[in-house]
C-alpha cells in the first residue's frame, strides 16, 4: 500500500510537471521554472522513498534531502520571487520618486526665486476668471499694491473698466 501510494504521488507530481512544462513557454505571474524544478525534485524524492528498506538507509536519506531541495525551490518561487523581489523593487521605485521629487522641488524653488527677483513685473492669471494667482516683487512695486491684496482678484478690482478691458 505504501509503495502504491508513493507511485500515485509520483504520478501526481509528474502530471503537475507536465502542466508546468507546457506553461513555461507562456509568460506567467509566477516563476514556472522554479515550480517545475520543485515538482520534479518532489517526484524524485518520492521515488527514493519507494526504494528504501530501512529508516536509516541511504534511499530514505536521499528522499528527505530531495524533499528539502524541492521546498527550497518552492520557497524561492513563492516567497522570494512573488513577495521579496517585488517589495524591493517597490522600495527602489519609492526612493527614486523621493529623489525626483526633491529635484523637482529644488528646480521649482530656483524658478520661484528667479521670478520673484527679476526686475520686470511678472504675474499669472487664471484663464477662467482672470484672477491673479502669482505676483512678483516688481509687480508690487510697479502697481503699488501688496501681492496679498492682488492675489485672487482681477483687474476690475483695481483699475477703471476701460483700463481693465485693455489689460
Amino acid at each position: 500500500f505504501k509503495k502504491n501510494t508513493e507511485y500515485l504521488v509520483i504520478l501526481i507530481h509528474l502530471v503537475t510537471a507536465a502542466i508546468l512544462w507546457r506553461k513555461m513557454h507562456i509568460p506567467q505571474n509566477f516563476n514556472v521554472v522554479l515550480l517545475f524544478g520543485a515538482v520534479t525534485t518532489l517526484a524524485m524524492s518520492e521515488f527514493y522513498f519507494t526504494l528504501y528498506t530501512t529508516m536509516t538507509g541511504s534511499y530514505n536519506v536521499l528522499g528527505h534531502l530531495y524533499k528539502f531541495i524541492a521546498y527550497l525551490f518552492i520557497y524561492r518561487a513563492l516567497v522570494v520571487e512573488t513577495i521579496e523581489e517585488p517589495y524591493e523593487r517597490l522600495l527602489v521605485a519609492q526612493q527614486r520618486a523621493v529623489e525626483q521629487n526633491a529635484e523637482l522641488r529644488a528646480q521649482s524653488q530656483l524658478l520661484d526665486s528667479i521670478i520673484e527677483n527679476i526686475p520686470t513685473m511678472i504675474f499669472l492669471k487664471r484663464a477662467s476668471d482672470l484672477r491673479f494667482e502669482l505676483f512678483n516683487k516688481a509687480g508690487e512695486r510697479i502697481l503699488g499694491y501688496d501681492r496679498n491684496d492682488l492675489l485672487g482678484k482681477n483687474d476690475y478690482d483695481f483699475f477703471t473698466p476701460e483700463q481693465a478691458d485693455q489689460f
